[in-house]
């Protein structure tokens, strides 16, 4: 869980400005060679994008925000994108969090902790 009075909310727009490249850029047809990784009863969901793509998409989110937002807007940005289903778009908000890593709160560990007992995190391989 976040805490409310250091993780200042993302905005909605850098949310979408994020997932709209990743549907645009998914393959329906890769998307299910990446689930074949993955044991039948794992439920894991794919946009079916390659990672060179996702760590783009990652850079030009976190590269258009880095002087606008705070680590906390940055939590809260990946705790947004860890509430999605697909893989690439956890994927998006932990880089773009890690763009922030020098700047790391004490709480953020709490916070990671959350997501872990939350599942958000579970379906990574």
């Amino acid at each position: 869980m976040l805490d409310g009075q250091r993780a200042r909310k993302a905005d909605f727009s850098s949310t979408r400005e994020a997932l709209a490249p990743l549907r645009a850029a998914g393959s329906a047809r890769r998307a299910v060679g990446m689930r074949n990784y993955f044991k039948s009863y794992e439920s894991v969901a794919f946009f079916g994008i390659t990672a060179p793509a996702v760590r783009r998409i990652a850079r030009d989110v976190a590269r258009a925000r880095r002087t606008s937002w705070e680590v906390g807007t940055a939590v809260a940005f990946c705790d947004a994108m860890l509430r999605h289903a697909q893989l690439e778009a956890k994927s998006v908000g932990m880089l773009v969090l890690g763009r922030w890593k020098r700047d790391y709160p004490r709480w953020l560990l709490g916070t990671a902790r959350g997501w872990l007992a939350g599942g958000r995190c579970a379906t990574w391989a």
